[in-house]
């Protein structure tokens, strides 16, 4: 049902292993193990994290993927939520949402995820996204889109060719709470 795929660098195994606990804890608790697979690519800095995400969604078995950064955190029902979506909408191509940004720790914002951005901008702390890696998408839609062999800006890359197709037609916005927690800290990135 659910490919949840993480780059990771073994340098970052800390962080990996608590949010790979707390992913498992609600796969476990929401009743969705089977249903829902976690994939993880880790290294010691040999691929870029395009190649690695690449590597990933062409893994991934289930009818949606979504990428998790290991340092970046969800909310305590994304697993329900986007379960949800994906059992009980059948005409769905991408999940949107809004999440909150941090940078070193420190609130810096709110991000909307969703179709109904046209282009990466931000505005009085609010950034707007078309939908990207971080969002859920039909595997077979991601797996039409590679990302470009490169460490930085991968994902806005990825995300202009996703939005520029056409395959990307039907949403389901789950503006209910967070779903996500982008963790901006220089100190940890560079997956």
């Amino acid at each position: 049902m659910l490919s949840i795929l993480i780059p990771t660098l073994e340098k970052r195994i800390v962080v990996l292993k608590k949010l790979e606990e707390f992913l498992n804890y609600q796969i476990d608790n929401f009743g969705v193990r089977g249903e829902v697979e976690i994939l993880k690519l880790c290294d010691s800095g040999q691929q870029t994290t395009g190649a690695k995400r690449n590597e990933l969604i062409n893994k991934a078995s289930g009818k949606f993927c979504a990428f998790i950064d290991d340092d970046d955190w969800v909310s305590d029902t994304y697993i329900r939520d986007v379960t949800d979506v994906i059992r009980n909408v059948s005409e769905v191509d991408v999940i949107g949402f809004f999440g909150n940004v941090f940078f070193r720790g420190v609130y810096g914002g709110k991000m909307i995820h969703t179709t109904l951005c046209p282009n990466w901008t931000e505005h009085d702390k609010i950034y707007y996204r078309p939908p990207n890696h971080l969002n859920p998408v039909r595997t077979e839609i991601a797996k039409r889109y590679r990302f470009k062999n490169i460490t930085v800006s991968e994902d806005f890359f990825w995300s202009g060719d996703l939005k520029g197709s056409d395959m990307v037609s039907t949403e389901v916005y789950l503006g209910h709470k967070p779903l996500y927690m982008y963790r901006c800290d220089s100190s940890v990135k560079q997956l």
